[in-house]
C-alpha cells in the first residue's frame, strides 16, 4: 500500500497521482493533510476525487493536533454522506 500524505491546495494533484498509482496495481490510501481545515465543498471535492480514482482508503488526519473528538464526528459523518452522495 501506498500513501500519498498532502495539503488541500495539492488535493486534485495529489489525488490524480493515487490515480496513476492504482492504474500501476498498488493499493493507495490517500491521507488530506490538516482535515479540520476543510470547507464542506471542499470535503466534498475530496470524497468525489477519491472515487474518480479508485482511492482504497481516505485518511482523517489531525496535522496540527487541534482536532476534538466532535470535530472527528462531523468530519466523518460529511465524508460519509458525501460518499452515499455520489
Amino acid at each position: 500500500m501506498i500513501r500519498v500524505a498532502f495539503h488541500k491546495f495539492d488535493l486534485e494533484g495529489a489525488l490524480e497521482f493515487c490515480g496513476s498509482l492504482k492504474e500501476l496495481g498498488y493499493i493507495v490510501s490517500a491521507n488530506a493533510m490538516a482535515t479540520i481545515n476543510y470547507s464542506n465543498d471542499e470535503l466534498q471535492k475530496y470524497v468525489s476525487l477519491c472515487k474518480d480514482n479508485n482511492v482504497d482508503y481516505m485518511y482523517i488526519a489531525d496535522t496540527y493536533g487541534c482536532m476534538s473528538p466532535d470535530n472527528l464526528e462531523q468530519i466523518y459523518n460529511k465524508l460519509t454522506r458525501f460518499a452515499t452522495d455520489i
